[in-house]
C-alpha cells in the first residue's frame, strides 16, 4: 500500500491554509489568529503595538506597528506584515512627544487607509476620519 500523491500546487495550497497565531502584547495569555494580508479592507479597524521608529525616513517620520497581519509565500509558509503610520513632518521634538504619547498606550487603535498587496505594504492612520482623505486622492501615477 502506497501513500496518495498529491500534486505541489494542492500541497502548496494546503499549506496556506494552516493559521498563523500572534499574541498581543496587552493580552497576556490569549493567542489570536493572524489576518491573511488578502483579506484585510480599507476602513478596517486594528489594534497593534510599536514595533519600529523611523524618524529620518526619506519622505518624513513613520512607525510601524504588529497588528496581527501576515502572508504566506509561494511555499506557504507565514511571514508576519507589520503597518505604516506616516506621522507629520514638523518639529522633530513634536514628533519625539507624540510617539512617546503612542508608546505609553497599551495598544493603539488603528484603521487601514491603503493597502498594496504586491508588496506586502499597509499603510494605517489614528483616525477613521482621514481613511477619507485617502480615498478621495487621485492615484499616483510614477514618472
Amino acid at each position: 500500500s502506497s501513500s496518495p500523491e498529491i500534486s505541489l500546487e494542492e500541497h502548496k495550497k494546503t499549506l496556506s491554509e494552516i493559521p498563523c497565531y500572534w499574541k498581543p502584547p496587552w493580552q497576556k495569555s490569549r493567542w489570536h489568529r493572524r489576518i491573511h494580508l488578502e483579506d484585510l479592507r480599507v476602513g478596517q479597524k486594528l489594534q497593534g503595538a510599536i514595533v519600529q521608529e523611523l524618524l529620518e525616513g526619506r519622505t518624513g517620520p513613520k512607525l510601524f506597528f504588529d497588528v496581527g497581519i501576515g502572508r504566506t509565500d509561494s511555499e506557504g509558509r507565514w511571514s508576519i506584515v507589520n503597518v505604516m503610520l506616516r506621522l507629520e513632518r514638523g518639529k522633530e521634538s513634536v514628533t519625539k512627544k507624540r510617539i512617546v504619547r503612542l508608546r505609553k498606550k497599551e495598544f493603539v487603535e488603528l484603521w487601514v487607509s491603503r493597502i498594496q498587496l504586491d508588496c506586502a505594504r499597509v499603510e494605517v492612520c489614528l483616525d477613521e476620519d482621514s481613511i477619507k482623505k485617502y480615498k478621495s486622492s487621485a492615484p499616483k501615477i510614477p514618472v
